[in-house]
């Protein structure tokens, strides 16, 4: 009976260390997929987001099955960096917009010279 309760006890330690090892991956794992996000979002394409993304969306699936098993301080740190990624998103997200802008901008400014140029040659051909 007593061999039994040791081995219940170590097998319970064991459990508790591989799930507090698996908090600490996800963790990290997070953290990495940010700070890879905060370095390239200014200068990645649309198919690279799509991938960081995509490995966030992993990360949460992954963090769904395991958070009642984490402490509050890993489901704080989690929380923290999912917040932090999401703003990294936003920001990638404006940036697209200005670029979005600034090619609608310059086709409108080309449609605007254009018009005032063709105005501006049908007056001097009419003084003729």
């Amino acid at each position: 009976m007593k061999h039994l309760l040791i081995l219940l006890f170590g097998i319970i330690m064991v459990t508790q260390i591989s799930c507090g090892n698996k908090a600490e991956v996800l963790i990290s794992d997070y953290e990495s997929l940010v700070c890879r996000a905060n370095e390239s979002y200014s200068k990645c394409d649309r198919e690279a987001w799509k991938i960081m993304e995509q490995k966030f969306s992993e990360l949460n699936s992954r963090y769904s099955c395991m958070s009642e098993k984490m402490c509050e301080a890993e489901r704080n740190s989690v929380n923290r960096l999912k917040g932090q990624f999401y703003s990294i998103k936003v920001k990638y997200e404006a940036l697209q917009l200005k670029g979005k802008l600034k090619n609608s901008y310059n086709a409108v400014k080309g449609f605007v010279e254009e018009m005032i140029s063709n105005q501006y040659t049908e007056k001097q051909e009419r003084k003729k």
